[in-house]
């Protein structure tokens, strides 16, 4: 099965590896490996894809005046995706606040698989704005 995700990679390095021993890959080496590959995959998430996907939600806009019913309608469903993904309210926290907690919390399943999420959400969120933006003249 393709990891879908780097810690699926990377996570695998934390249990006792017969295959390493006798070779030059002493448990430190591979420590550092996965610490090293670790670091980088947490850095990927929070300073690239969330000020990416927060940019571009920054840069979808409504266009109020020239709206119709379906627009309203179409517009509805990506102020609810964004907030699923980038806006915390009372009692709820976005996927990003989620993402972030479990990146403190060091809980790197719950962080691959909520990340996972987030993707979808954010994949079905430029879905739903171009189907808007199309629909707007």
């Amino acid at each position: 099965m393709t990891p879908k995700t780097v810690w699926e990679i990377i996570g695998i390095l934390k249990t006792d590896l017969q295959i390493y021993k006798k070779t030059p890959l002493t448990p430190e080496i591979i420590n550092s490996y996965y610490l090293g590959s670790l670091r980088k995959w947490l850095i990927e998430i929070t300073e690239k894809e969330f000020v990416y996907i927060k940019n571009d939600i920054l840069n979808m806009h409504r266009f109020e005046e020239k709206e119709n019913g379906l627009d309203r309608s179409n517009w509805a469903e990506v102020q609810e995706l964004i907030g699923a993904i980038a806006k915390d309210d009372v009692g709820r926290l976005s996927l990003m606040s989620q993402v972030s907690g479990e990146i403190y919390g060091e809980d790197f399943d719950e962080v691959s698989q909520k990340f996972l999420r987030l993707k979808e959400k954010y994949s079905a969120l430029q879905k739903k704005y171009t189907v808007y933006r199309k629909n707007i003249i």
